[in-house]
């Protein structure tokens, strides 16, 4: 990811980009903290993980009223041994930096709103906790509702956004095979070939969409059959 990041930024210097989607093998504590602190982007990576809840050590909440974090990245208030409802997520201001330069990674913090209470135990009011506690499970955009259903809403529209990326380049490797014979990948080193196959790919499968809509709406000739194309005469160069 940080090659195909620094290529991003080189080719386009204004992206002004706020979030990244990717797969859940990106989702781990290097791969966000990067994302966030060298580049300013919120991740939305899928959280395949099966994970338990984590205590939260002094370095990180010097008042103790953190006590841990559920699987879902909520904090735990420490006094009512409750999920917290998510507020705000810190961000450090990143002008006069360029894209890869880092920004000072503890100044990135989760903040939280404690609203129980128990006898003797009126709630806590706002809690704050360091994301470098728990980088892939700290995030801008929550993996919970509790507090900000937007943003979580958000990071699903991305996934789902992504899904759909991915099925249409799957399309495009298994239906177009680029240009090969049978199941293998052709191998170009020259970027503008790919980039001519790419885009004759996606330029078929565009066709054929706007054709089969055509037919569907009875706008249009209908398409031929295989048996009809079968029968074409073949005319060789």
């Amino acid at each position: 990811m940080i090659p195909c990041l620094s290529d991003l930024y080189n080719a386009w210097p204004d992206i002004d980009a706020e979030c990244i989607a990717g797969d859940g093998a990106y989702n781990n504590d290097e791969t966000v903290r990067m994302c966030e602190v060298n580049y300013g982007l919120h991740p939305c990576f899928r959280d395949n993980r099966t994970r338990e809840s984590a205590a939260v050590g002094r370095e990180h909440c010097r008042d103790n009223t953190i006590a841990s974090i559920d699987k879902w990245g909520r904090l735990i208030c420490a006094t009512h041994k409750k999920p917290l409802r998510f507020e705000s997520f810190d961000v450090p201001n990143r002008n006069g930096l360029r894209p890869g330069q880092a920004t000072d990674g503890r100044r990135f913090r989760i903040r939280a709103t404690c609203t129980h209470s128990a006898p003797r135990k009126p709630h806590c009011g706002r809690l704050s906790l360091k994301a470098e506690a728990d980088w892939s499970r700290l995030t801008y955009f929550p993996l919970y509702n509790q507090g900000n259903p937007k943003r979580r809403a958000y990071r699903q529209a991305m996934i789902d956004r992504l899904s759909g990326v991915e099925q249409l380049f799957q399309r495009l490797k298994g239906g177009n095979k680029l240009g090969t014979v049978g199941t293998d990948r052709s191998r170009i080193r020259e970027l503008e070939k790919h980039e001519a196959l790419i885009s004759l790919a996606f330029l078929s499968m565009t066709a054929l969409t706007v054709a089969d809509q055509r037919q569907e709406r009875g706008d249009g000739h209908k398409l031929p059959t295989v048996e009809e194309l079968c029968e074409r005469p073949t005319v060789a160069a």
